[in-house]
């Protein structure tokens, strides 16, 4: 739950705002961008894996609920 708190936050805000946290210091220049954007990227990719992992939770859950398991 915390990292998905986490990857929520890096996501809320837009590549504009980490660039300008990120040219006040690193200064300007091509490394702030990178590093705005790779931000932004790691909260989506964070939010697109935890979804698939709990997919997968819940399909594994259902296939040995199928088979006759109990928990």
């Amino acid at each position: 739950r915390i990292g998905k708190f986490v990857l929520d936050i890096l996501r809320s805000f837009p590549e504009l705002i980490y660039a300008i946290i990120f040219v006040k210091v690193v200064g300007p220049g091509a490394f702030a961008g990178v590093m705005a954007i790779g931000i932004h990227q790691i909260g989506m990719l964070g939010k697109l894996f935890a979804e698939e992992m709990e997919k997968a939770i819940d399909r594994a859950v259902r296939r040995a609920a199928k088979k006759g398991t109990t928990a």
